[in-house]
Formats: structure tokens, C-alpha cells, sequence
């Protein structure tokens, strides 16, 4: 019984993160819907926002690249959004990883 407890309480933080990472892309996903923002519209807004010309969004970039999508997160959201969109934990967001959980 004592292993199960601390089993059960992993579980249930995976779950909620789980739960938490599909409204976050259900909302990504609803904006470029409603703004009717094409595949190739995101790519330019995503090389625009990309000022540094790096080929992927560090967070201040991440920031503006959400208020051109029309995203108004507050910077802990913002932030934790930016973590789950980088998988590879580099400390930037390719279009390919934004695109992975968008589409």
C-alpha cells in the first residue's frame, strides 16, 4: 500500500498535465481556425517572428509570435505553453515542433 500512494499521485499529475497539454493545443488550434490562418500563414508569421533568424522562436520571440496569432497569455501561461511546445528541451521552439502539436 505504501508504494501504491506515491503511484497514484504520479498518476494523477500526469494526468492533469496531460489534460492541461490538450487544451493548450485545442486553443492553438481554435485561433488559427477562427483567424483562417493557412498552414503556409502560420510558416510566415512563424519566419517573421523568428527575428533572430535562427530557424526557431526563443521565448521573447515565442511572446510575439503568439500576439500576432492573437493569443493573449499571461507570462505563466505563455511560459508553460513554450515548455510544452519545445520536446527537445533545446530552449526554442522549431516550426516543425509547433507544428507537431498544432496539426
Amino acid at each position: 500500500i505504501l508504494l501504491a500512494m506515491p503511484l497514484a499521485i504520479v498518476g494523477n499529475n500526469f494526468s492533469m498535465a496531460w489534460e492541461e497539454r490538450e487544451m493548450m493545443q485545442f486553443v492553438l488550434q481554435r485561433k488559427c481556425i477562427d483567424r483562417n490562418i493557412s498552414l503556409a500563414g502560420i510558416q510566415v508569421l512563424f519566419e517573421e517572428a523568428d527575428t533572430h533568424g535562427s530557424g526557431y522562436l526563443d521565448y521573447l520571440e515565442f511572446r510575439r509570435f503568439c500576439e500576432d496569432l492573437g493569443l493573449d497569455h499571461s507570462p505563466s501561461e505563455a511560459r508553460r505553453l513554450f515548455r510544452l511546445l519545445d520536446e527537445s528541451r533545446s530552449g526554442g521552439i522549431t516550426f516543425f515542433e509547433y507544428c507537431h502539436h498544432i496539426f
